[in-house]
């Protein structure tokens, strides 16, 4: 039998209130009802009380939300319901951006009053054709704002003699340049043979036991490019 969770959204102040005015319980009746026709269990229920259902962009305010869909991204439950879709979000825009979420992490949401899934791209659906688009424009905005920033970081800390990139090359720390030498004497060898060779010579990488041909590779190219820079 299919296990699924029960959401529940409320804009009354507080649990009594949405209980003395029947929103929570015709909710969770309506959800029930559903998951019993669908022959599914309601593993746990999860319901914001207070909450709007406009919050556009803003999805702090729905902790429990938040506490569903990260418990459904680490187990097997991978399907929740509500008793309508207007439970869900009010606006296009915020039912947009949770069923987008939804869909990259494959759970799936249903509308218990009527039984259709709200996670499932509605072709026809202009605005959230519309919403989509800006979202992946704003995402697009955010890597190049990000790209720039970094870049910028860069630039300042080249500009302060600071080196930039990632590990440092074997040579720049002290006591390696004789590890450096000996991998120039020996670079007439196969990459194997002089890893080989390093190992018998009691030579040994930062954080391994041995060197691998790979890390010969690497570190014959950065000598090489120091080299050229240097000419």
């Amino acid at each position: 039998m299919k296990q699924v969770y029960g959401y529940i959204r409320t804009s009354n102040k507080s649990l009594k209130r949405a209980l003395d005015s029947d929103s929570y319980p015709r909710q969770q009746k309506a959800i029930k009802d559903f998951a019993k026709t669908k022959r599914w269990t309601v593993k746990r229920w999860f319901s914001d009380v207070g909450v709007s259902g406009d919050t556009g962009f803003d999805l702090s305010t729905r902790q429990a939300w938040s506490d569903m869909v990260t418990e459904m991204k680490a187990n097997g439950v991978k399907a929740f319901a509500v008793a309508s879709s207007d439970r869900l979000a009010r606006s296009v825009v915020t039912h947009e951006i949770l069923r987008q979420d939804l869909v990259a992490h494959g759970i799936e949401a249903f509308d218990a009053s009527t039984g259709y899934s709200l996670t499932q791209a509605k072709e026809d659906d202009p605005e959230a054709s519309l919403i989509t688009g800006i979202l992946r424009q704003l995402a697009e905005f955010e890597k190049v704002k990000l790209v720039e920033k970094l870049q910028a970081g860069k630039r300042r800390a080249k500009k302060k003699g600071k080196y930039i990139g990632g590990e440092r090359p074997y040579g720049y720390f002290d006591g390696e340049d004789k590890l450096v030498s000996r991998i120039l004497e020996l670079r007439k060898l196969s990459l194997q043979k002089i890893a080989n060779r390093l190992h018998e010579e009691g030579f040994r990488p930062r954080r391994a036991e041995r060197f691998s041909r790979q890390q010969i590779h690497y570190i014959l190219k950065a000598n090489k490019k120091r080299r050229s820079k240097a000419a």
